[in-house]
């Protein structure tokens, strides 16, 4: 299982989306880790956008368009080569039950996965159904649009999902310990740092 104090890192990674956001969970330490027993998901994030109160939503949020982040682009966090999408998995209607879909075809929701080098590959799910705009096969450039933030899959409200793994398939890779290059962390610049959850984060250039 790779692990920060000894991995080396290939590529120079930006946050997937523009603007303020803030880490759900994640970091790369067990107490702060998205998931640490799942492998691929060790080193993974969520993001969603809150206000100074810290709340994800307007209103009641009782619809979809009541959270901040829903709609949101989804860029490319680095170039790459698009390697696998799946669309056609709706958004759960109920975003206030706080409880995710328990009849949808894939846990995923709508999904991407972008190959940087022949062992980096940044995998991004829950996007809006429908809102893909690339196809298998297609090169992209970092900040290019990629999707819009939704609720699909296993999703308990609209927000970004985000690893990087050193395989192909979904299934087989370990997930890697990444910085993010030339980002603001709770108001202070930096060149190349890990992040953790409860930080406020955004990209300094896109």
């Amino acid at each position: 299982m790779p692990h920060p104090y000894d991995y080396e890192q290939k590529t120079e990674f930006k946050l997937p989306f523009k603007g303020k956001w803030t880490v759900a969970g994640g970091g790369i330490k067990k107490e702060h880790s998205h998931s640490w027993n799942v492998l691929n998901q060790r080193y993974g994030y969520d993001f969603f956008i809150a206000d100074s109160e810290g709340k994800t939503h307007e209103n009641d949020g009782d619809e979809l368009e009541d959270y901040f982040c829903y709609g949101r682009d989804v860029i490319a966090p680095a170039d790459g080569e698009i390697i696998k999408t799946k669309d056609g998995i709706r958004d759960f209607p109920k975003p206030e039950t706080k409880s995710i879909d328990h009849v949808c075809r894939d846990f995923r929701g709508n999904f991407l996965m972008i190959k940087h080098s022949e062992d980096e590959y940044s995998f991004i799910a829950h996007l809006i159904p429908g809102s893909i705009q690339i196809s298998e096969g297609e090169k992209v450039k970092q900040g290019q649009k990629l999707g819009e933030c939704g609720n699909s899959g296993h999703s308990t409200e609209p927000h970004i999902h985000f690893h990087v793994q050193d395989h192909p398939n979904f299934y087989l890779g370990m997930g890697l310990p990444i910085m993010f290059s030339k980002i603001v962390a709770n108001g202070i610049k930096k060149e190349k740092t890990y992040i953790k959850g409860g930080q406020k984060i955004k990209n300094v250039e896109l």
